[in-house]
């Protein structure tokens, strides 16, 4: 097989000059021009990927010549179209559909129904002013037992004892009475037993805070009443 140029070997595969370089290039070929000339091997390479195009025999429709001797055919099955398009009933048009009905044409009273509000009552409603209102006169008592009633502070930052030592009674107990001056706890201070004594006379009503606790400066120690 002899060497062959990209113009001749396209003609032969029936593709054009740029066809055929395109194909070489991305087949590792590397080809520029149509006057290129291939090698041999190339050449049956590219003649095993595109057959060679037969030029159509006279039984065909053409003469020898390569000229088509059919030429009245595309004539005749132009005439034979014609006529079975003639012959075949005209097609109706398909009526067209209906216009979706429109929301504007829609009453207001389909598109937004009307909806009763509906009441939910709750048995514990009754309940619930009474609570508040003993809630609230608890409150009230409270503070006016408040009132009522003075505290003592710490006017120190430091520990709160009720009594002298472990081991002896506590100072003041509820519900006793105290005389003014009488000591009635220690708040230890930088390692010294401060002595807290009652600034008035008056029933203990409460103490405020678990002895040994830590306390600040102005925290109410005890609750008295006035006697």
């Amino acid at each position: 097989m002899a060497k062959e140029r990209v113009s001749a070997l396209a003609k032969q595969v029936g593709k054009t000059s740029k066809e055929l370089i395109e194909w070489l290039n991305s087949n590792g070929e590397y080809v520029k021009t149509p006057s290129s000339t291939i090698e041999a091997p190339v050449v049956a390479k590219v003649l095993a990927a595109f057959p060679k195009v037969e030029a159509p025999s006279p039984g065909d429709g053409a003469t020898a010549d390569g000229s088509a001797d059919g030429a009245a055919a595309p004539k005749a099955k132009k005439t034979a179209a014609k006529k079975t398009a003639a012959a075949a009933p005209p097609v109706e048009p398909e009526p067209a559909p209906a216009p979706a009905p429109s929301v504007l044409d829609t009453p207001i009273e389909q598109v937004f129904p009307k909806v009763e509000p509906t009441v939910v009552r709750d048995d514990d409603d009754d309940e619930m002013p009474a609570a508040a209102a003993a809630s609230a006169e608890a409150a009230s008592a409270k503070a006016a037992d408040e009132l009522r009633t003075f505290t003592v502070n710490s006017p120190f930052v430091g520990t709160f004892y009720r009594s002298a030592s472990p081991d002896s009674p506590v100072f003041v107990d509820a519900g006793q009475v105290v005389k003014k001056g009488q000591v009635l706890c220690i708040v230890e201070a930088m390692k010294l037993m401060n002595e807290i004594e009652a600034e008035q006379p008056g029933r203990l009503l409460e103490v405020l805070v678990q002895n040994g606790s830590p306390v600040e400066y102005g925290e109410s120690l005890f609750r008295f009443e006035p006697v």
